[in-house]
């Protein structure tokens, strides 16, 4: 079933679908806790103090991911002339950019290898999806990554195209793809280097008999290509180097690296099959399709870009299923190769269908419509539990998840495979639209910093000589005040406090007994609580706002 459209129209109407989806919310939403705030924080230093080599948070050295990120957020802060002291939004313009540049290069480059209609459901379906549409609006690098990947292997889908179908390859896409490798190395290490080679591996091992996997290899340039990559990211690693003694090498693949491949690193363990089975939402709408098509797939692995998309996706994901440490996100670099799958074997109407396939294909559909309805019934629950009662936004979420399963379903069922394909992202930008921009922003409880920077500003202690906090450390809290916090223990914070005429020191609950015991009997003045929840920690939080100094009369 041919998609309307021709190229233009196709590139412009992904633009405005990409504006439509990843925009509501970006301003809106405050800084998450903890990654996210950390990037930010960090990129800021870099602007505050002009060292655009080294990386810290506060004093403490940040050498678990390479320098990528922070410059493209230095580049916002630039660019959008805020300066240090820019807005959370700023510094998630990268992400943003990145993620509407990925669907667009999924469609501009796969398009030549598994055809327009392929190629342009894909990157819609890309855009819809809801891991995307969280990185997108996340200070972090993943988002970035992925550009890098889909960059990357669309130019090595190109390629092993042409190699199939005998034609001489041009420079261009090795070169061009060896380039995404090296800033993929730039934003986060070695995985966009490491989806790429299992990828090639995959196919040669799979193509051994056929000929050519010699004239696939060779048309990947990896001589050059290896040149182009320590062009791009030789220079900085030489300088973090000498500036750090060896330290950032060390820490980022001995104190990151590592014990995410050996263990569950910072209480992210997960036994394999979790990336299955979150795959179903992150990958949502969209993932319906890809698992209405495996048997497709397997069907197809004959053709040239069937077989490139299932190299690309599967022995990767398998890969992350073994590693210890999971998170939802880690597997986003294969699901541009899953949506394309899915895309293929619905503008084929899923032929053939087996017996088997019928229970699967009802299988999927199932979990399809409970992933929609779950999304809507938890983001009306999530306003209703924290705001009091059931919002417009709320119910509106619903409304439109009912709407969009059903119709979903009764489309897809008869065929109407670009019409399912429409509902589908145009109710998953509704539903990202009511999130991202009122009931999670509306959720004020579940961010305790902006509420303590807005009652700081309120009575004036901005620009205390001294600011403390002992009990509530999330980077959010940094972000949102000042470099210059103190993140300490309740005595180490007491005795700071009395050290400093003016100061002024946030303790929560929990640390206060021992703040207060430390102080000595100094008298101190209680100037306000904020109450809320550690969504890092999951429990509630009471800070008690204080100032050094007698007790008003």
């Amino acid at each position: 079933m041919p998609l309307p459209g021709g190229h233009l129209a196709r590139v412009l109407l992904l633009l405005l679908l990409c504006l439509g989806t990843f925009l509501p919310g970006i301003a809106s939403l405050p800084p998450t806790d903890r990654d996210e705030s950390r990037f930010a924080q960090a990129t800021r230093q870099m602007v505050e103090t002009g060292d655009y080599v080294d990386i810290r948070f506060q004093d403490v050295p940040r050498y678990k991911k390479p320098v990528g990120i922070y410059w493209l957020q230095a580049a916002a802060v630039a660019v959008t002339g805020e300066g240090a002291a820019s807005p959370i939004w700023v510094y998630r313009l990268p992400s943003m950019i990145a993620s509407m540049l990925a669907v667009l290069l999924l469609y501009g480059l796969a398009r030549r290898f598994a055809g327009e209609d392929v190629a342009f459901a894909a990157a819609a379906l890309l855009a819809a999806a809801l891991v995307l549409n969280i990185e997108a609006r996340l200070a972090k690098t993943d988002a970035t990554l992925l550009l890098t990947v889909v960059g990357a292997l669309g130019c090595f889908g190109l390629i092993y195209q042409r190699v199939t179908q005998g034609l001489r390859t041009a420079p261009w896409p090795a070169l061009a793809g060896w380039a995404f490798l090296g800033l993929g190395v730039l934003i986060k290490g070695p995985i966009a280097p490491l989806v790429a080679g299992l990828a090639v591996l995959t196919l040669a091992l799979a193509d051994r008999r056929s000929g050519r996997v010699g004239t696939f290899l060779r048309a990947l340039r990896p001589l050059s290509g290896l040149l182009v990559l320590a062009v791009i990211t030789a220079p900085w690693l030489i300088a973090i180097s000498l500036k750090t003694d060896g330290a950032f090498l060390s820490n980022s693949v001995g104190g990151d690296l590592v014990p995410k491949l050996l263990g569950g690193e910072e209480s992210h363990g997960a036994p394999p099959g979790y990336y299955f089975v979150t795959m179903a939402a992150m990958l949502w709408p969209g993932g319906v399709l890809f698992g209405l098509s495996l048997p497709w797939a397997w069907a197809n692995r004959h053709r040239p870009w069937v077989r490139f998309a299932l190299a690309w996706g599967v022995p990767g994901f398998i890969l992350f299923e073994l590693v210890p440490t999971k998170l939802p996100h880690y597997t986003m670099p294969y699901f541009p190769a899953f949506l394309l799958l899915g895309a293929g074997a619905a503008l084929e109407a899923f032929k053939p269908v087996t017996r088997l396939g019928r229970h699967w294909r009802r299988f999927v559909l199932a979990v399809f419509a409970a992933v929609g309805v779950a999304l809507g019934l938890g983001l009306a629950g999530l306003e209703w539990y924290f705001t009091g009662g059931a919002g417009t936004a709320g119910l509106a979420a619903v409304v439109v998840a009912l709407l969009t399963v059903t119709a979903s379903l009764v489309l897809i069922s008869r065929a109407a495979v670009g019409r399912a394909i429409a509902v589908m992202v145009i109710g998953a930008g509704a539903l990202y639209a009511a999130a991202f921009t009122t009931i999670l922003p509306g959720a004020t409880v579940l961010w305790p910093a902006p509420a303590i920077a807005a009652e700081l500003d309120r009575l004036g202690l901005t620009d205390a000589p001294l600011l403390v906090s002992s009990g509530y450390s999330e980077p959010s809290l940094v972000f949102l005040t000042r470099t210059d916090i103190r993140l300490l223990s309740p005595a180490e914070a007491a005795a700071a406090f009395a050290a400093a005429p003016g100061a002024v020191a946030l303790v929560e609950a929990g640390s206060r007994p021992g703040f207060d015991a430390a102080l000595g009997g100094l008298a101190v003045q209680e100037l306000a609580h904020v109450r809320g929840v550690n969504v890092s920690r999951g429990k509630p939080i009471d800070i008690a706002i204080l100032r050094r100094g007698p007790v008003a009369p």
